[in-house]
């Protein structure tokens, strides 16, 4: 049923050519894997979680707080591969191959001027709101500063209420660091 109900979901992040399934799926793979002390396994899918799309990255984090040395070897030693690894099959050419990946990266993380904190959602929301785009018209026109500042209050309000839950949780001893229950706050 919870499949079927996604299907709409799926099929856009498909048809955008988004890879969030995947990097979901590979993420959620990683933990479950190092959570049964197959670090090897855990790490390769964290770390082509990371080559497709290096948001992931942010798991680096998590593992160093929870001190998950072997985890976080594996995951780096799986990344290193699977930079070098395309070498083979594009030879000579590969430097240049990696340098356009490299751009193509600090693009997606740089280009939106809508500014973009957390959410990309979030952020063009906001833009849209009240800053005139393309097509569009604002409800209401505000300077780029007031723009950024409804943009972090937002993003504040869904951080403080993960915080808040993390807390709540921590404080009646509900947190289950093995499991990854508070992996949302990372």
């Amino acid at each position: 049923m919870v499949l079927f109900l996604s299907f709409r979901f799926i099929d856009n992040n498909l048809g955008h050519g988004q890879l969030n399934i995947l990097l979901l799926w590979l993420v959620l793979s990683a933990y479950e894997e190092s959570s049964r002390s197959r670090h090897a396994v855990a790490g390769l899918a964290l770390a082509g979680a990371i080559a497709a799309k290096i948001v992931p990255a942010v798991f680096f984090m998590e593992i160093l707080l929870r001190r998950r040395w072997r985890f976080l070897a594996w995951t780096i030693a799986a990344f290193g591969a699977l930079m070098v690894i395309p070498a083979a099959w594009w030879g000579a050419a590969y430097p240049q191959v990696f340098r356009d990946w490299l751009a193509v990266v600090a693009d997606q993380a740089g280009h939106y001027d809508m500014a973009n904190k957390i959410n990309q959602s979030i952020s063009a929301f906001v833009y849209r709101l009240f800053r005139p785009y393309p097509e569009g018209s604002p409800a209401v026109l505000l300077s780029e500063e007031a723009v950024t500042a409804v943009t972090v209050l937002i993003h504040a309000a869904f951080i403080g209420s993960l915080v808040s839950n993390s807390v709540r949780n921590a404080r009646a001893g509900k947190v289950n660091w093995v499991s990854g229950d508070e992996l949302s706050l990372y």
